[in-house]
This record gives structure tokens, sequence and C-alpha cells, in this order.
């Protein structure tokens, strides 16, 4: 018997960090190295260096240099060096990357999606996230973009669009939950129904609460995680309404002029549960631990005016500073919204933070990420389980969501709502179509989300609808009413970037 000794190339895959000003001291530098890199617009006043992915056969590729030095930005350029790298390192010593074809790419996500050693909440587990490899497509397509550009392949191998982040499939766009999906995902993950759970019941009503609001207003994750407990809103628009406002300190893309909310009456209950209940007792926790009063630079808020029945500015004191003065909403920061307190009557501090972690302490944009993923694995542990309360649950498909998707769902669903508005129980592909070839619905929902581009609501947040197939729509009798649940599951069946979940009956009411 023959045994093999013979040891296998070292892997060299790497990023490497290279300034055109030290090309003269690497080691057989190619020659086209530093005319490349020289060539860069601006390169003498560029403040990093660029980051350039070597293959797994310690080789510096040309159109690999040329597509690194593109970037601008120093986290795009790191991010996406090590996203090739990574790809580089997967290839291994001997194989030419640009010999690839999309076999080998999907090769290459299955190994990312399901066998790559990451770091995680403190230990080793298998494969990155969908999002992490919707990034790393981004970054080969981008690459064998160049190549294709250089004539060095005949096509880009890499399929175009992005990596579901929900299901994890090759996906053009983002994704969507219909109403009872999200009913699902609130009852079971975020409350945990039938689940076991190692979190606190008063984080169970704090985690529904935030969801609630951006799955119902429709706001991005920064600007929910950031309001002030006095920006919820109290004062009465209409008699199922109130009305809140977004400051443009935490807008995107209304530096200006922040952006007008509405509320739903029961939306707004489940936060004022939340702010009497499971907040007061995290404030009692930060109050009896004492971290709010060794805060060394707080903001006291003393007084409030409103505008139109909104608060629209504080009266701000800064005693380590020795400040004092009335300050837009608008330009209070995220930073100092975390130091923000209110001063009880016996003088001591209360935060203002509308949303804090156990022990008191405001919690980070981040930390909602993690509290999404949490809930998203809880869903269909125990498919079948009936709780007192009447949640039925039929099916065990998880559902994975982040925070963004309740925002793209929250437009799916005022669009369909929009349409029974204008077009009642008449729905036929001509009235339908003609109401998507008119502005006003698209500028309604484009209004609530704050979108300066109608173009992005179309395109980005509605795509499923430009997509449907309407005869799926109009099953229902022809003399039947038409809902919006059946409408959102109907355009789950013909888009499968929309995620619907089937028997979901809450015996407390809708969300």
């Amino acid at each position: 018997m023959t045994v093999d000794t013979s040891e296998s190339p070292p892997n060299l895959a790497r990023v490497l960090e290279v300034r055109p000003e030290v090309i003269g001291t690497m080691a057989e530098p190619p020659g086209w190295l530093d005319e490349a890199l020289r060539s860069v617009p601006e390169w003498r006043r560029r403040d990093f260096p660029f980051y350039i992915p070597v293959t797994a056969d310690g080789l510096i590729c040309r159109p690999v240099v040329e597509w690194a030095r593109a970037f601008r930005s120093r986290h795009t350029a790191s991010s996406y060096a090590s996203d090739v790298a990574a790809f580089f390192c997967f290839l291994g010593p001997g194989v030419d990357w640009l010999m690839l074809d999309r076999e080998g790419i999907n090769s290459y996500i299955e190994w990312r999606l399901y066998a790559t050693p990451v770091r995680r909440h403190g230990g080793v587990q298998l494969g990155v996230d969908p999002r992490t490899m919707a990034r790393n497509l981004t970054a080969l397509r981008g690459l064998y973009d160049v190549a294709v550009g250089m004539k060095l392949v005949a096509g880009n191998p890499v399929p175009p669009g992005v990596i579901n982040a929900t299901r994890g499939q090759l996906r053009s766009d983002a994704n969507w939950l219909t109403r009872r999906a999200y009913q699902r995902w609130r009852y079971e993950g975020l409350l945990g129904l039938g689940a076991e759970r190692e979190d606190l019941l008063v984080m169970r009503e704090r985690n529904a609460a935030f969801a609630d609001l951006l799955y119902h207003t429709g706001m991005r994750r920064a600007e929910g995680a950031g309001l002030l407990t006095l920006e919820i809103p109290s004062a009465k628009f209409t008699p199922h309404l109130v009305r809140g406002r977004v400051p443009a300190s935490l807008a995107k893309g209304s530096p200006q002029r922040g952006r007008i909310f509405y509320l739903d009456r029961r939306v707004l209950q489940t936060l004022e549960t939340y702010i009497s209940g499971a907040r007061e007792v995290e404030v009692a926790f930060g109050k009896a631990s004492g971290i709010y009063e060794h805060d060394p630079d707080p903001l006291i808020i003393k007084r409030m005016e409103r505008l139109g029945g909104i608060v629209s500015r504080v009266l701000v004191e800064r005693p380590a500073k020795g400040e004092s003065g009335w300050r837009s909403l608008d330009k209070l920061t995220r930073a100092e919204r975390t130091r923000s307190y209110a001063l009880d009557a016996h003088g001591a501090r209360n935060p203002l933070a509308l949303w804090l972690a156990h022990g008191g302490l405001p919690l980070s944009d981040q930390a909602w990420n993690g509290i999404f993923r949490a809930a998203s694995r809880r869903t269909a542990k125990d498919p079948g389980f009936i709780p007192e309360n009447g949640l039925l649950i039929e099916d065990d498909t998880r559902i994975n969501v982040h925070p963004h998707m309740l925002r793209h769902s929250f437009a799916l669903y005022v669009f369909a709502l929009g349409a029974r508005m204008e077009l009642g129980g008449g729905f036929t592909r001509r009235t339908f179509n003609r109401l998507v070839r008119e502005q006003n619905i698209w500028l309604r929902v484009q209004n609530l989300l704050g979108h300066a581009s109608l173009e992005t609501t179309r395109t980005h947040y509605l795509a499923p609808v430009l997509a449907l197939e309407w005869e799926w729509f109009l099953t229902a009798a022809n003399d039947a009413p038409m809902v919006i649940d059946e409408a959102l599951s109907a355009l789950s069946a013909g888009d499968d970037r929309v995620i619907d979940a089937a028997g979901v009956d809450v015996a407390h009411g809708d969300y």
C-alpha cells in the first residue's frame, strides 16, 4: 500500500494593504501595479490603503487591482476585499477564478451559507447569514464585471440580484410579510407563545411594541429606535389615529424637515402599555443601580413646547458644561438622546430614551437585529401548539424577519389597502392596471415612507405589485368582497419574496 506523503500547497489567499508610496518596498511587485494605483484620482490625499485580495496561489491579478482601486470608502473597500479573499480561499491553490462557471459559484454559495466557520455569539458556528452572503455576491459580481470589461471572461458567472435575507434564496429585491405572517411572527417569535423562553416577559412586551411601531408606521430601525418617550403622540388626530413626528436628526433623507407618522389607537395602546409597565420596571432597576446619576454628561429636559400637538423643542440644561437653552428636537442627535433625562418629584433622573435594555440603559440600534434574529429562530419550533388564549399555528414554516422588512411590509400593506379603497369590490385587470398607472396611490405610499424619490417606492418597496399575475388575485367569487389578507396571500403565492403564514387566529385582536 502506497501512502501519499506529499503536502498540499499552502493557501495564500489574504487581503494585502497597499499604498502607492510603498510599492517599491514590496518583494517583486508586478510591473503594472505602481502605474495602476497611481492613476487613481487624488490618490495622494487618500487616507486609507488599497485593499487588494490575493489569490490562494499568492498572486496579485490585474483585474482584481482594477476592481479594488475603484472604492472611495474605507469600510466598503475593506469589506469587499475580505469577501473576495474568502472566495479565493474557497477555490484554493491551482484554481483559476477566471475559469469558474455558474456551477462553481453555486458551490461557493453553498459553502458560505452552510460550511464556513464563523465566530458568532461567543462561539463558532457554520455558515454566514444571508445578508452577509448578499454582500459577498455583490463584491464578486463587481469583480467579474471588471473581468468582462477587460475581455478576460465571456460573461459574468455570478447571478444578478442578492440573497433573500429571509430564506437564504437568490432573489433580486427585498422581502415582505403579509399581515397574518407578521401576526404569527409577532405572537410566536416575539411573545414566544408555545416556545421555551429565556428572556423576561417585560422584554417580550418591549420587543412587540417596537415591532408594531415599525410595521404600522413604516419607520426605519434607526428612526424608531431613537425616539424619546415625549415623542410618542398623545393628542387625537382623528377618532382612530394619533399623529407624531420622526425628528429630522433621525429621519434618513429628511435632514431639514423630519417626517409625520400616524398611529392606530391600538398600536398606541401597545406602546403606552410598555411605557407604563415593562419600561418602568427597567427604570426602577436603573435608579436602584445608580446608572443614571453616574452619567457624567446628562442633558436635563426642563420644559417642552408643542406645535400642532407635537413636541417641537425642549429646554435643556447641561450641568457638565454649564449650558442651558432651548433645543429643537430636530437637532438633538442620537447620542444626546441616550443621555437625555427628566427629573422626578425628588430630583432623581428618569431616562427619556424610549427603548431600554434589561437594567435600564438605552438599547442600541444594532441590538434590535439580534432581537429579531432570536425571535425568528423561535418560529416553527413547536408547530400546532394551541395556547389558552386561542392562538392557532397550523404550519411549521420558519419566518425570518429583520427590522427593515417591516418597513417594506408596511408599504405593501398600504398599497393593498389603498387599492381596495380606490376600487372597492370591483377588482378587474383593467381597473387595477389603471390604478397602477396612476400616480396617486404610489404617492400615498411614498409620503408615508418619507422617500425623496417616487422611483424608490415603486422599484424597491412595491416590486411584487409590478410583477403580480392578477389571475391569482381574482380567484374569489365575483360577488365576494376583496379581503386584504386574501389579496396579500395571493400576492405571496405569485412571488416568493412575500412571506405568508396560514392559520393564525388571535383572540385578542388584530395587529
